[in-house]
């Protein structure tokens, strides 16, 4: 198989497929959360002053409590049905939460919270789609990771996402502008007329002359010259160009004269189908996956403006 055709499609299978199918999971109803910010309070706060101290329910603030900011949506095409919705955060060994407060939520839904050390377990009646609940946390950690679980059936593992990623996410764009690369080399083969491709044919009678005797005439280099500046090389396997006058300067056998024959010609090119398969594939790899990106980075940004509820 030709380089040209195994590069771009490895490039649709590597890049094009894997936001295909991101896109198409993101229909199905999953829980969402999106991070605002989880941020040491004694990093952002009394680290700043030697002399500055800091108290929450009167725990002198070290470096081992975090303030968490974020929301989480039901997303997809259904509703949570369950009775009973329970999603819980864990922490790492050691960890504890101190409190949690829901700052906003979708008219009607109910969240309940029960914290038990270091884990904040969240219960949640009727969950419908696009129904959200914006919510903080205070909790003490080596560590400001944690972990979601829950138990809802046909639900998958919640999607984290974080709002500092979303935002530079435009740079996933990458692979399609590096693909324009090789699809300009493509088409720039596709549409080249050279002498390997041409085809010369009489232009009085049709016939297919022998191209070695394009060899020997002297206007084979201007005529390249101007079909490739003159006609569209990719048209060209499909239609004849115009005719040229074209003089075969050659040496007589018998008498060793030099001598010249004029006839008019026009030509066609061959069809490549390696280029024409490769051009193709990367065409649609570049269609495809420009609009996975677009949909599915659509799909992430709507996300934001429930931050701004």
């Amino acid at each position: 198989m030709d380089v040209n055709l195994i590069i771009p499609s490895l490039l649709t299978i590597i890049f094009g497929l894997p936001s295909l199918i991101a896109y198409f999971k993101s229909r199905k109803t999953q829980i969402v959360y999106l991070e605002d910010e989880n941020i040491n309070l004694f990093d952002t706060a009394a680290n700043r002053f030697a002399k500055l101290t800091i108290q929450y329910d009167n725990i002198t603030v070290d470096n081992k409590l975090y303030l968490l900011r974020g929301v989480i949506i039901c997303n997809g095409n259904s509703d949570i049905t369950e009775k009973r919705s329970c999603i819980g955060l864990s922490l790492e060994e050691g960890g504890k939460w101190l409190d949690f407060s829901v700052i906003s939520r979708s008219k009607g839904l109910d969240v309940q919270h029960n914290i038990n050390n270091d884990l904040l377990e969240i219960n949640l009646g009727l969950f419908k789609r696009n129904e959200y609940f914006k919510f903080e946390g205070i909790f003490n950690a080596r560590n400001p990771k944690f972990l979601f679980h829950h138990r809802i059936p046909n639900v998958p593992k919640i999607k984290k996402l974080y709002k500092k990623a979303i935002n530079r996410n435009l740079f996933s764009f990458l692979p399609v502008i590096i693909s324009i690369i090789p699809l300009v080399f493509s088409y720039i083969g596709l549409s080249r007329v050279s002498e390997f491709n041409i085809i010369p044919y009489n232009a009085k009678t049709n016939e297919l002359i022998d191209k070695e005797i394009l060899y020997i005439a002297k206007d084979f280099t201007p005529i390249l010259t101007s079909l490739n500046k003159n006609m569209n090389g990719v048209l060209l396997p499909f239609r004849n160009s115009r005719n040229y006058d074209v003089t075969i300067a050659f040496k007589d056998s018998k008498t060793g004269e030099q001598k010249e024959i004029k006839t008019i010609m026009y030509f066609r090119k061959n069809f490549e189908w390696a280029l024409f398969v490769s051009f193709s594939i990367l065409m649609l790899f570049i269609i495809f996956y420009f609009y996975s990106f677009i949909m599915f980075l659509f799909t992430q940004r709507k996300f934001l403006k429930y931050l701004n509820e």
